[in-house]
Order: structure tokens, then sequence, then C-alpha cells
């Protein structure tokens, strides 16, 4: 697995990325993220990752974390050979599918697909016997103004 930092310049912020590598001898990747007001991470697994499991916590100036995914053509999970990618909050759990992914505002066409809010933690996993799978998602701290 390899982090790295970049500037988004649209949002004026540096962004984390966690790239998600084929690990050596098939190993699970690992890492655990804190998100602090006004930071941002992508999560980035190509074609040929095994399996890569993250952590994202809201850090004490971040009261609430979401989760996005990228278009279909940066995103795909081969659930008919076994792969599968699992996102994880506060005791529920979210399978995703195919080009099932939680979209910035959601899709009127397929349900399930509103941006993932955690006040806990994200944690995502995904497993790639098939090595066909790609990923990629951003999760950020945001503010909640209607509470």
């Amino acid at each position: 697995m390899m982090m790295t930092m970049t500037y988004d310049r649209a949002q004026d912020r540096l962004v984390k990325q966690v790239t998600c590598s084929h690990g050596r001898r098939g190993r699970q990747t690992n890492i655990d993220m804190t998100l602090n007001a006004g930071q941002a991470a992508m999560f980035t697994a190509t074609n040929g990752v095994r399996a890569c499991a993250v952590k994202f916590k809201p850090g004490p100036t971040c009261p609430k974390i979401r989760l996005t995914c990228q278009p279909a053509k940066k995103f795909y999970i081969n659930c008919s050979e076994g792969d599968r990618m699992v996102v994880r909050t506060s005791g529920k759990e979210k399978r995703l599918c195919y080009h099932e992914r939680p979209q910035f505002s959601g899709s009127p066409v397929l349900p399930g697909t509103k941006p993932i809010f955690s006040t806990s933690d994200i944690k995502i996993l995904l497993v790639s016997p098939s090595r066909n799978s790609k990923a990629r998602c951003r999760v950020g701290c945001v503010y909640d103004f209607f509470n």
C-alpha cells in the first residue's frame, strides 16, 4: 500500500492518497487514517489487487465523514467471480457490486447509491480473488449545517 499527498486546486487543500498495492505473497494491505477538518482522502485500488482494507476515522476537529465513489469507468466490483467490496459504518454493512457505488448526490435510477456518512469510522474492505475489480473513492470531512 502506498500513501501520498496531492494538492486539490479546486478545493484549495491537500488530499491524502491511499493506493492499494498487489501486496507481497497475496497478503492483505491494511491502513488506518484519521481525517480532520478540511481534509480528504482518495482510496484507489486497480486491477490486480487481491485484498485491501482501509479504516477512515474522523479526527477531533471533524464531526462527520462522507464516502463517495468515482464514475463507473473507474469503479467496478466483479461479484460474479467472487469479488466483493464491503463498506462498514457504525454496525451497518453495505456490499457493493458491479457499478453500484455511493455517489455524490445519488442516482435517480439505482437505489442505494446515496453517499455514506458516519460520525464514527468508515471501513472499506476490497477482496478480489479474480483480480479484475477496481475502485476509486473519496472520503472527506463534512460539516452538518442543519443540526
